[in-house]
């Protein structure tokens, strides 16, 4: 992995993360995460306060990125505004945006953003041997237990390995 890959996070990822109880090794990836004044101001205050502490940074989208959302929004209505914001910021500062909601990264996928979600994320603790494999596979029960929408054949992918490698 890239020394501080940057990367914009929607808030669906941190919340995920949470319930997995890996919020805080995240921090420890080679990684620069920020996210949207928009999506900060969705979290719950001491939720967003703990992301600052750990390193988040809320970025304040310029009145072109504002309208460039009103314009997306336009054509696509089922994506939320948040998301939006998300996606211009990322398409803005050539980023990767972390996404765990499949409309939205299907759009993003669309304007030639590379999107990844919380597995993603989980594989890299593996892989950068900050969790072990079943570590892993316990958060990832975690996030499922607290009804994460995450794709079930790639989940079951990834439990059936952490456990037979574990």
């Amino acid at each position: 992995m890239t020394p501080s890959l940057l990367l914009i996070t929607d808030t669906n990822i941190w919340i995920d993360l949470q319930n997995g109880e890996v919020l805080a090794l995240i921090f420890a990836l080679p990684f620069k995460l920020i996210t949207t004044d928009f999506a900060a101001d969705e979290l719950h205050p001491t939720f967003w306060a703990t992301l600052e502490t750990l390193g988040v940074e809320a970025y304040r989208l310029d009145p072109g990125q504002i309208m460039d959302i009103y314009r997306l929004n336009q054509s696509h209505p089922p994506v939320s505004t948040i998301d939006l914001s998300c996606m211009v910021l990322a398409r803005d500062f050539a980023a990767i945006l972390l996404s765990g909601d499949k409309p939205f990264r299907t759009l993003a996928e669309t304007q030639a953003i590379e999107v990844h979600g919380v597995l993603w994320l989980l594989d890299a603790l593996v892989d950068q041997q900050i969790i072990t494999q079943s570590e892993a596979c316990l958060a990832l029960n975690r996030m499922l237990a607290r009804n994460a929408r995450l794709p079930k054949g790639p989940c079951n992918k990834r439990l059936k390995k952490w456990r037979s490698d574990a």
